[in-house]
């Protein structure tokens, strides 16, 4: 269970307001660290998601055991970090939201037959969120539970020797 995430944004406020909308939640400043606001659902799970600007850092700090921000110039734009989350938002209202911001989304089947179904959301159409809706998300856990998975490990290692017998 993810309990926190951090992202960077080239607009942290404006994003934060965009996911709390999304997850029926609550945008506020983030006390720590200037210009950055932290994401409150209105849920019993407790996750928060932190948006930090674009340009930030966090190392460990050699000194003390605080985590260390930073600004860099150079920070990559492009990221490979995606996150899948539960949402109490319907996929037409996710989608409008995405394309009243000029947001990328996507209807994604992953796994095809085997899989379960998401929303893609490109935040800033840069950093993937993968937003799944109250069946989406019952649909994930039954996909993801270790019975299925087993199965699903045993049908593509079946597939590679086929495969691999021609």
């Amino acid at each position: 269970m993810i309990l926190y995430l951090s992202i960077l944004a080239q607009d942290p406020q404006r994003v934060a307001q965009v996911l709390a909308e999304i997850i029926h939640g609550q945008s506020v400043p983030y006390p720590l660290y200037t210009g950055s606001y932290i994401i409150f659902p209105r849920d019993e799970n407790g996750v928060e998601i932190e948006v930090t600007p674009l340009v930030t850092e966090s190392a460990s700090s050699k000194n003390d055991d605080n985590l260390l921000y930073q600004q860099s110039p150079s920070v990559s734009k492009a990221t490979d970090i995606n996150v899948a989350i539960s949402v109490p938002t319907n996929i037409e209202q996710i989608e409008q939201i995405a394309q009243r911001e000029g947001w990328h989304t996507q209807r994604r089947r992953v796994g095809n037959d085997y899989g379960f179904n998401c929303i893609e959301l490109w935040v800033e159409n840069r950093f993937l969120i993968n937003c799944l809706t109250p069946d989406m998300t019952a649909e994930y856990i039954s996909f993801v539970k270790p019975e299925y998975m087993k199965k699903l490990l045993i049908l593509n290692h079946a597939i590679k020797v086929f495969i691999n017998s021609f």
